[in-house]
């Protein structure tokens, strides 16, 4: 097995924004998200406006920076789930 094939564990981070709108507001939301240390990968659902954050499980990314970063931009979220 190659070291290409094992991933890091993670955990994931849901939340609602109810600001999200359009496709715009969904590349600004992913464009800050991704600027925080340990984020991995963001994905939007526009439809739901809902986000969910994929970070390393050893990481100290936590609801609050995720909530700071996205304020910076107008955006304020609201905690839905967390993955451990």
């Amino acid at each position: 097995m190659s070291w290409f094939s094992r991933s890091a564990p993670t955990k994931e981070i849901r939340l609602h924004i109810e600001d999200l709108h359009c496709e715009m507001c969904a590349q600004t939301v992913k464009e800050a998200l991704h600027k925080v240390a340990g984020v991995k990968k963001v994905q939007v659902k526009l439809s739901k406006k809902q986000v969910t954050v994929v970070i390393d499980a050893d990481n100290v990314v936590n609801f609050e920076s995720l909530a700071q970063t996205l304020a910076s931009k107008g955006y304020y979220p609201e905690f839905l789930t967390s993955t451990q």
